[in-house]
């Protein structure tokens, strides 16, 4: 089942709705290819020009070798530092071009799917009205965009 076409609700996409239930937290990133050997108080000094974080940063370790798997977790006060840090995504950081986006947990799509199976489509519906109206007014730009970009390519096959 294709939830998304099945809710059929305009602009919202499958990070939206893994956000909206809860399985992707707002606030948190996920930073890759960092440099061998960055510091937990490097990374803290760096993404604190985004926002202010809470907490300490993870830092995994690989149980093989014991080196750090050059990857962090970043939790930040709000979703708003996390935006920006996200915003900054391809940032240079001691010659790294780093990859940063939303953390997801580790079995986001399984929790996903066990949530489809476990909740009613209304149920489904009614969260995600919920999470839009915090989030409404993005889902709607986001919408509008694709609506214009879809309609520009449509006038762009007419013209062919």
């Amino acid at each position: 089942m294709k939830l998304l076409e099945v809710l059929d609700e305009p602009g919202v996409t499958k990070d939206i709705l893994k956000a909206a239930l809860g399985i992707i937290q707002q606030d948190k990133i996920f930073v890759g290819n960092l440099p061998e050997n960055t510091s937990e108080k490097e990374l803290q000094d760096f993404f604190g020009q985004f926002g202010e974080i809470r907490g300490r940063i993870r830092l995994p370790i690989d149980r093989n070798t014991g080196k750090l798997r050059r990857i962090a977790f970043i939790t930040f006060k709000d979703s708003a530092g996390a935006e920006k840090a996200i915003a900054s995504n391809g940032i240079d950081f001691k010659m790294k071009i780093l990859r940063i986006k939303l953390a997801e947990e580790k079995s986001a799509e399984d929790q996903l799917q066990r949530i489809l199976k476990e909740r009613s489509k209304d149920d489904i519906k009614r969260d995600l009205k919920k999470f839009t109206k915090v989030a409404g007014k993005d889902v709607e730009r986001r919408h509008r965009k694709e609506k214009r970009e879809r309609s520009g390519k449509k006038s762009d096959r007419r013209e062919k």
